[in-house]
């Protein structure tokens, strides 16, 4: 059970940081 929430949250973190950099690359070129 534990082990599947920590799953769960490392995929979250993953896909946040996916779209953080997407972010970043986005506003760097809006500039």
């Amino acid at each position: 059970m534990k082990k599947k929430i920590v799953n769960s949250f490392k995929r979250a973190m993953l896909l946040a940081g996916k779209n953080w950099m997407e972010a970043m690359r986005y506003y760097s070129l809006q500039m």
